[in-house]
């Protein structure tokens, strides 16, 4: 399993997410976050809403084998 820190850039391995994406291509990426917390092999991911972290976000658990590093 990867290490990651609270913070750290990712993105989730989800098959849904990906579906909305493909339904609404111009949307902005929705399986981009960062790491809000690590239960265990759980790595908790919060997304921005809107771009913006600090106005407005959601967090959701994600077993780490769906969640990679990503640089931006």
């Amino acid at each position: 399993m990867a290490e990651y820190s609270v913070g750290d850039l990712v993105e989730v391995l989800d098959e849904g997410l990906a579906m909305l994406r493909r339904l609404c291509p111009d949307m902005p990426p929705n399986h981009h976050g960062r790491v809000s917390e690590i239960r265990g092999d759980e790595i908790w991911v919060e997304f921005p809403i809107d771009g913006s972290y600090e106005d407005h976000s959601q967090i959701a658990p994600y077993p780490a084998e769906m969640v990679r590093r990503r640089s931006a």
